[in-house]
């Protein structure tokens, strides 16, 4: 088998914008960090889980797109997998250095996890109070290095694939992928539980993690739409985005927008059967003072919106309608974490005169998070080269095979033909 060397454009990078603009959110983001410490180092903590949790659950549906990616092996999605790859990979160092300040900060968010706030919520001494924040630590680290091993392994293999070509490459992807998808569901579960319902502690719910999961899924989708959007003026890429694509992303952002209203509602719906104090107290905490307004936007603008819009397939079409639609998921993501987290430090509502806490965190883990997704996309090729569904994913492009119709394709690059089949992987 022969493959051509990617033409320079292949490899080209037009990230400067954006290291551009990742460097001033880091200047602001920190300026406004550091005075947040200052002036109220409560409330700075709790902004600082939110702009976290938002983050991290980017990287995580990112990761979660890979792994499907894998699994069902469908070709419209080989143009968007090292976006995907890219963002997942923030996990660690980026998203790790990021937890870093909770361990610090953490004695204003989980007083259960400190010495000094023994006997509270039934902790039986200062000694009982200092072991659980540790076990909490230990257990945080696990899952960081699980995230770790997943995102760079499976980015790893996909980048020896373009330089080797190797179609068994693809059969150890889908194998990672199988065992990494148990790992992800476990990790996930576990992130939601110590991070986000831990402030909460006296409150317990069976499917908080799978509510979780969809809200890193839906997020995750809206910006890989986003970006594609974006991207596809790089001349790499603008072969392989097309109506195909941007179709298949739309239908994806939909139906988890369905999923996300539907495990909300079903916890929303046992709980409210139930009537138990120790659940219900977490809906009651989130319908007083301005929370109750939130909740309500929620409901609409991180439901209902989105899924009226994205019913009618021609707009799914529209790079307007679908750059509205992707920004419109970041305020309501964000929004949703707040949800989640800020009521137990501000019950009376959102803490509107604090917000350029929130604003600074949230720029500060943006800029270095934007940058380093610009450092990957310039050291890496645009998309996986010598993927086995690559051809056919340009097909569905444009109606002709990469390598094969050059007139077209010598902007992008000559790509041989090592297409894979099921049973060659079993």
């Amino acid at each position: 088998m022969s493959v051509a060397k990617p033409n320079d454009d292949v490899k080209s990078c037009s990230m400067a914008l954006a290291k551009r603009i990742g460097g001033l959110l880091i200047c602001a983001g920190l300026i406004g960090a550091v005075a947040g410490m200052v002036v109220d180092a409560h409330r700075f903590a709790f902004a600082w889980l939110v702009a976290f949790v938002f983050f991290v659950s980017l990287c995580l549906g990112a990761l979660f797109l890979v792994i499907a990616h894998h699994l069902f092996d469908a070709a419209w999605s080989v143009s968007i997998r090292r976006i995907c790859e890219h963002i997942a990979c923030l996990v660690f160092p980026w998203i790790g250095l990021a937890f870093v300040p909770l361990v610090f900060l953490g004695r204003y968010v989980y007083p259960w996890g400190q010495a000094q706030n023994a006997g509270l919520r039934g902790l039986s001494s200062a000694v009982e109070g200092g072991v659980r924040f540790w076990v909490w630590c230990a257990l945080s680290v696990l899952i960081f290095g699980a995230w770790w091993w997943l995102a760079h392994t499976l980015r790893r293999l996909s980048l020896e694939q373009d330089k080797t070509g190797e179609a068994e490459l693809t059969c150890r992807l889908r194998r990672y992928s199988a065992g990494g998808a148990f790992v992800f569901a476990a990790t996930v579960t576990g992130a939601a539980a110590l991070w986000m319902k831990g402030v909460d502690q006296g409150w317990v719910s069976a499917i908080y993690g799978a509510c979780f999961f969809s809200s890193c899924g839906w997020f995750a989708i809206a910006v890989a739409w986003l970006l594609s959007v974006v991207l596809r003026r790089n001349r790499s890429l603008r072969a392989l985005l097309g109506p195909a694509q941007f179709q298949s992303l739309g239908a994806l952002l939909l139906a988890f927008t369905l999923l996300h209203a539907y495990m909300h509602y079903s916890q929303y719906f046992v709980i409210w059967n139930a009537n138990l104090p120790e659940e219900t107290s977490w809906y009651i905490l989130r319908e007083q003072g301005t929370w109750l307004h939130a909740g309500l936007v929620l409901v609409f603008g991180h439901f209902l919106l989105p899924f009226l819009v994205l019913l009618r397939s021609d707009w799914k079409l529209r790079s307007g309608v679908a750059l509205a639609v992707c920004a419109w998921a970041w305020p309501m993501h964000y929004l949703e974490m707040a949800f989640n987290i800020l009521p137990v430090a501000s019950p009376a509502g959102f803490p509107l005169g604090s917000a350029w806490m929130d604003l600074s965190c949230l720029a500060l883990l943006g800029g270095c998070l934007l940058r380093g997704f610009a450092r990957d996309s310039c050291r890496h090729p645009a998309f996986p080269l010598r993927d086995p569904r690559l051809n056919e994913a340009l097909t569905m492009c444009d109606g002709h095979r990469l390598g094969l119709a050059s007139a077209e394709t010598d902007s992008c690059c000559a790509i041989g033909d090592n297409r894979l089949t099921d049973t060659d992987c079993t």
